[in-house]
């Protein structure tokens, strides 16, 4: 079983990597909160973050009472951010505190929104 996750979790960090999930995109996140243009990441920050994004998205998508295939994930220098609709005001928060329970997540940026 240990050895699917880890076979898992290193797909997932390879596509991130590959598809630019993890790129510091100004077109797709804009400024930092400053308004200034947010700094390049190097390879290895790049690497660091797609191996922090790959356990968030299995947590996620193994998660009881979260649909974890609704919801995006995005690391930026050990800082997650969720984007996604949910289902319910709960289920917000559970996605918020499962990232945030993942080993090497410094902090959670929950812009996730409640189906209405």
């Amino acid at each position: 079983m240990v050895r699917h996750l880890a076979i898992a979790f290193t797909c997932l960090a390879t596509v991130a990597i590959l598809s630019g999930g993890c790129s510091n995109s100004p077109s797709q996140w804009g400024a930092n909160q400053s308004g200034d243009a947010a700094p390049k990441k190097s390879l290895g920050d790049s690497i660091g973050d797609a191996t922090l994004t790959a356990p968030v998205k299995m947590s996620l998508a193994f998660g009881r009472g979260v649909k974890g295939s609704d919801i995006s994930v995005h690391t930026d220098h050990r800082v997650v951010t969720l984007t996604g609709k949910v289902g319910s005001e709960a289920e917000r928060h559970l996605a918020a505190r499962i990232a945030s329970e993942t080993e090497g997540v410094q902090d959670v940026v929950n812009l996730l929104e409640v189906r209405g």
